[in-house]
């Protein structure tokens, strides 16, 4: 995961930075799919829907081997 680009700002995602990761598997900081997801409810790629869950405990705690991710479906 780390190494691929981000779609949005078309910067590199690295190891340790803040990822989430759309339900079409679609992967983008986390700062970034903010702000695209404030005005659309759509994955910036594939356009297919997006609704927020929460995650499970077990996944908040991801940081730990460097790669932060959250799950949106």
């Amino acid at each position: 995961m780390a190494g691929e680009q981000c779609s949005i700002c078309l910067e590199p995602r690295r190891k340790g930075d803040a990822t989430w990761v759309l339900k079409c598997g679609h992967a983008f900081h986390k700062a970034c799919c903010q702000r695209w997801l404030s005005g659309a409810a759509t994955c910036p790629l594939c356009k297919q829907p997006v609704e927020r869950r929460r995650p499970a405990a077990s996944e908040s705690s991801g940081a730990a081997n460097g790669d932060a991710q959250e799950a949106y479906t």
